[in-house]
C-alpha cells in the first residue's frame, strides 16, 4: 500500500513539473502589462501573451518589442501604432485595422490576418511567412523585405506580384 502512495505522490510531483505545466504559466500575460496597456496606451516591451484585446482600441498605442504571442485582436483598432519587432506570432487579428501602423520586423508568422487593414502600414522586413491574408488590404504600405513564404493571399490587394 506504502508503495502505490509513493508511486502515485511521485506521478503527480513529475505530472505538476511537466513541459505542459511549467510553460502554461510562461505563457500567460502579465495582468500589470494589460492595464497599464488599456490605461495608458503606452506598453514597449511588455507581455501580453494570450491576452484578449479584441475590439480593443489601441489606436497610436506604444508596443515596441512587446510579446503578443497568440494574443486575441479580432476587430481591433491599432491604426497608427507603433508594434515595431513585436512577436505576434499566431495572434487572431481578423479584420484588425492597422491603418499607418509601424509593423517593421514585426513577427507575425502563422497569424490569422482575415480581412486586415494594412493601409499605409510600415512592413519592410516584417515576417508574415504562413499567415492568412485572406481579402487583406495593402494599399500603400511599405513592403520592402516583406516575408510571405508560405502566406495565403487570395483576394489580399495591394501587394506586388515580386512578393
Amino acid at each position: 500500500m506504502q508503495k502505490v502512495i509513493v508511486f502515485l505522490a511521485l506521478f503527480l510531483f513529475i505530472g505538476f513539473l511537466s513541459p505542459d505545466f511549467i510553460f502554461q504559466s510562461v505563457q500567460a500575460y502579465n495582468s500589470k502589462d494589460l492595464k497599464r496597456l488599456k490605461e495608458q496606451k503606452n506598453c514597449p516591451r511588455c507581455n501580453l501573451r494570450g491576452a484578449n484585446l479584441r475590439g480593443l482600441n489601441l489606436a497610436r498605442a506604444d508596443l515596441r518589442r512587446a510579446n503578443l504571442y497568440k494574443a486575441h485582436l479580432d476587430n481591433a483598432s491599432l491604426r497608427y501604432a507603433k508594434l515595431y519587432r513585436a512577436n505576434l506570432t499566431l495572434a487572431s487579428m481578423k479584420q484588425t485595422n492597422l491603418r499607418g501602423a509601424n509593423l517593421r520586423y514585426a513577427r507575425l508568422r502563422n497569424a490569422s490576418l482575415h480581412q486586415a487593414i494594412f493601409r499605409g502600414a510600415d512592413l519592410r522586413y516584417a515576417d508574415l511567412r504562413g499567415a492568412n491574408l485572406y481579402e487583406a488590404n495593402f494599399v500603400g504600405a511599405k513592403t520592402q523585405g516583406l516575408k510571405l513564404t508560405g502566406a495565403r493571399l487570395k483576394g489580399a490587394i495591394g501587394l506586388r506580384k515580386t512578393q
